[in-house]
C-alpha cells in the first residue's frame, strides 16, 4: 500500500536527518519520527476523501438523474392514460439500465486510487458488484463477489442469494458471519433473505430458529409476521414483500407490476 510505504519512507528520512543533524535524544528522533508517519498518514487520507467524495458526487448524480427520468417515464404514461404495461417496463428496464451502466463506467475514476489504499480497491468492486446485480450481470457479479466487502445488510444479501442460486454449501457460516455485527433494523433484511432461502430449502425449523434470533435484535414487525406464519404453519402467509425495493432487488422474487393508474413505484 503506497500511503503506508509513503509514511515509513518519511519517518525514516526524518530519523536519518535528526540522527546527523542534532544531538537530540534517540527518544525524541523516534518521537518526531513517528509523528512524520502520522501527519503523512493525515495528508494523503485527506487528499483521497477529496477524490472519493467528488467521484461519489458524480455518482449521486447519475442515480438521481435516472430516478428522475423513471418518474418523468411514469408520469408520462399517466398523463396520457397510456395502459401498456410491456412497454412502460421496457422504457422503464432501458433508462435504469442506462444510467446504471453510467454509474459502472464512474466506478473506474476509483482507479487511480487504488494504489494508495487497499480499501479502496474494495468499495469500489462492491460498487460495480451491486450495479451489475441491479443489471442482473451473474457472470460479472460472481466473478465480483469474492474482492467484495460485505459491511452493509443489502450486500450481505446478495451474496446469501448469490449463494443460494448457486447451490454454496456454506450459506449458514456466511449467514452467521456476515450478521455479526448488525444491530437493530440492519438484521431485518438478512434475516428476512436468509429464512426465506431457508423454507425454500425445506429447512423451516432452521428459518424459524433464524428468525427467533433476529428477533432479539430487533422488534420488526416483518419478521415477527414470518416467524407467526412459519409457527402456525401457514407459510403462504410468509411474505418479504413489505421490505420493497431491498428486497426485490435481490431477484429472488418478482414483484407485482402496479397499474399505470395509479402512482406506480418501479423497482
Amino acid at each position: 500500500m503506497l500511503t503506508i510505504l509513503i509514511g515509513i519512507f518519511s519517518a525514516g528520512a526524518v530519523f536519518t536527518v535528526l540522527k546527523k543533524t542534532t544531538e537530540w535524544s534517540a527518544f525524541w528522533i523516534v518521537v518526531l519520527a513517528i509523528l512524520a508517519f502520522v501527519l503523512v498518514q493525515i495528508a494523503i487520507s485527506l487528499m483521497l476523501r477529496g477524490k472519493m467524495n467528488k467521484v461519489s458526487m458524480e455518482l449521486q448524480q447519475v442515480m438521481m438523474e435516472t430516478q428522475k427520468n423513471l418518474e418523468r417515464i411514469q408520469q408520462t404514461f399517466i398523463r396520457q392514460r397510456n395502459t401498456n404495461q410491456t412497454m412502460l417496463r421496457m422504457q422503464l428496464e432501458a433508462e435504469q439500465k442506462r444510467g446504471i451502466e453510467a454509474a459502472i463506467a464512474l466506478c473506474d475514476n476509483f482507479k487511480p486510487l487504488c494504489k494508495w489504499n487497499l480499501m479502496i480497491k474494495k468499495q469500489m468492486i462492491t460498487m460495480k458488484m451491486a450495479f451489475n446485480y441491479q443489471m442482473r450481470n451473474w457472470e460479472e457479479v460472481d466473478r465480483l463477489l469474492p474482492g467484495c466487502t460485505f459491511l452493509d445488510p443489502q450486500t450481505v444479501c446478495m451474496k446469501l442469494a448469490r449463494m443460494y442460486k448457486t447451490k454454496d454449501e456454506n450459506l449458514d457460516k456466511f449467514y452467521k458471519k456476515g450478521t455479526r455485527i448488525l444491530r437493530k433494523d440492519g438484521i431485518v433484511l438478512p434475516a428476512a433473505t436468509y429464512s426465506w432461502i431457508l423454507l425454500k430449502l425445506d429447512k423451516k425449523e432452521e428459518a424459524l430458529k433464524v428468525l427467533n434470533e433476529a428477533l432479539k435484535k430487533t422488534d420488526s414487525a416483518i419478521l415477527t409476521q414470518n416467524r407467526d406464519a412459519i409457527v402456525n404453519n401457514k407459510l403462504k402467509n410468509f411474505s418479504n414483500a413489505e421490505l420493497a425495493e431491498s428486497w426485490y432487488v435481490l431477484a429472488l422474487e418478482e414483484p407485482k407490476m402496479q397499474k399505470v393508474q395509479q402512482r406506480a413505484v418501479y423497482r
